[in-house]
């Protein structure tokens, strides 16, 4: 049986095992920079590598996640794109639809996944799934907690913070209707109080 082994050179072991090492779930260029001490067009072309070989999954532009050595030698990919969406850009929380679909306001599955964060960014393709980056004022920024999703940290706005948000962009939640059945559910867990 032929496998694809993951191999790593002296410096792309330097990285994952301190990934490792730190307990780290992400890894951006500068802080590849400090730890194997050489320039960035060294570092890109060692975090494309480690991509290729099934180490990394790339966030966005010089972010990645790690895909653990746990995950055997065929690589296996993450399989948590709620996880991975939240950490390709800081600050952040998963909102609106997928928030709902966490504290089981609703049965359907989010088209896209939605997240929150304070400036605006591109949208992007993780894991197959499509992120789109909603940016909020200053003042809308608040009610999220951390959780914790097959193994990995996120944040998720709260029960009362993805009703808010729902109300104020019903198109973010799957439309009124979708608005009216999040709301039904939600109605009988929120704390009025």
């Amino acid at each position: 049986m032929d496998f694809n082994k993951r191999s790593l050179s002296p410096l792309e072991a330097d990285i994952i095992l301190g990934m490792v090492e730190k307990d780290l779930a992400t890894i951006d260029n500068p802080t590849a920079r400090r730890w194997i001490g050489r320039g960035g067009k060294t570092v890109s072309r060692l975090l494309n590598s480690l991509q290729d070989k099934g180490w990394l999954e790339r966030l966005g532009r010089g972010t990645f996640a790690l895909i653990p050595p746990e995950r055997g030698p065929e690589a296996l990919g993450d399989g948590n794109p709620l996880a991975l969406a939240w950490a390709s850009v800081s600050p952040a929380y998963i909102g609106w639809w997928n928030a709902a679909a966490f504290h089981h306001f609703t049965t359907q599955h989010p088209v896209q996944i939605t997240v929150a964060t304070t400036r605006a960014h591109r949208r992007r393709i993780i894991s197959g799934e499509e992120v789109r980056y909603v940016a909020l004022p200053s003042q809308k920024y608040f009610g999220f907690s951390d959780e914790v999703l097959y193994g990995r940290p996120l944040q998720v706005s709260d029960r009362e913070k993805t009703i808010i948000d729902c109300i104020d962009r019903p198109s973010l939640c799957g439309g009124y209707t979708e608005l009216s059945r999040i709301l039904w559910r939600g109605a009988q867990e929120l704390d009025w109080d």
